[in-house]
């Protein structure tokens, strides 16, 4: 069966941004959550034909909306999901964006990315820039209210991910110019470092059943979207993605991730 063609649907505020968490998130077939570059978070309940503005309730503590670094959603509860800002923390909302939680702090306010756990919306993970120091991990396991620091510092992390498999596998993508992937199989205790098959690795994207599986995009002059079948011990180029092109799509897909742009 064919993909249905496809449109151009907006947002009309800005281009979606998705380096370091979900650049989309999904609640049923017509409801879509996304963050802008600059215009925020905003939602269409039709597909993408009508998008509104999202962050009712997302102020900081000089009653000013924060800058959205990221999103990321409870796979298990789709109408859960979590924002992360580049200094005023993390929220949540419960409701698929129509409002949204407080904003919490954790230890380290610079944040890159999140993650949920695959079977539980309360254990979510936050990746950090470091304020003037090496980034690192935390984790929440009660749906961010309070954090616990995990043993990895980093220069520059760009995304962290869960693989839908199982909460203990986890992955964290060093994304400066020689990036690393680390990867965890005690849930973030201890990690396993490999070296990016290229280039300004991006978040690791992880196969729905296959738990040794994942992709990854990295390149500077020429993009590629990577493949490894054995944990990110090895790589190899899948699709090349060419800069010059407005709009990258990732489709889950049973076999594995495909690329349209």
């Amino acid at each position: 069966m064919g993909r249905e063609p496809v449109l151009d649907a907006g947002p009309e505020a800005g281009s979606v941004f998705g380096y370091s968490s979900q650049g989309f998130l999904f609640h049923g077939p017509n409801e879509v959550l996304v963050r802008t570059v600059r215009a925020g978070i905003y939602k269409t309940v039709n597909g993408g034909q009508h998008w509104v503005r999202s962050q009712r309730g997302l102020l900081n503590g000089r009653g000013m909306e924060p800058w959205i670094q990221g999103l990321c959603q409870a796979r298990s509860a789709p109408q859960i999901a979590y924002a992360v800002t580049s200094q005023d923390g993390i929220a949540r909302t419960e409701d698929f964006g129509e409002t949204w939680g407080p904003l919490i702090l954790p230890p380290d306010t610079n944040l890159a990315g999140c993650e949920v756990e695959p079977f539980n919306p309360e254990g979510v993970y936050v990746s950090t820039q470091g304020t003037g120091s090496y980034g690192t991990l935390f984790k929440s396991a009660d749906g961010g209210r309070s954090f616990t620091r995990l043993g990895l510092q980093l220069i520059s992390p760009s995304g962290v991910s869960v693989a839908p498999t199982g909460p203990k596998r986890i992955y964290v993508v060093e994304g400066f110019e020689n990036g690393r992937l680390y990867v965890s199989s005690d849930g973030g205790l201890s990690f396993r470092s490999f070296q990016s098959p290229d280039y300004y690795p991006s978040k690791a994207y992880l196969h729905p059943a296959e738990e040794s599986t994942l992709f990854l995009f990295a390149g500077f002059v020429q993009q590629w979207l990577f493949r490894s079948t054995d944990g990110g011990a090895s790589f190899t180029r899948a699709v090349a993605v060419p800069l010059d092109r407005r709009r990258r799509v990732l489709y889950p897909g049973r076999r594995g991730p495909s690329v349209d742009t």
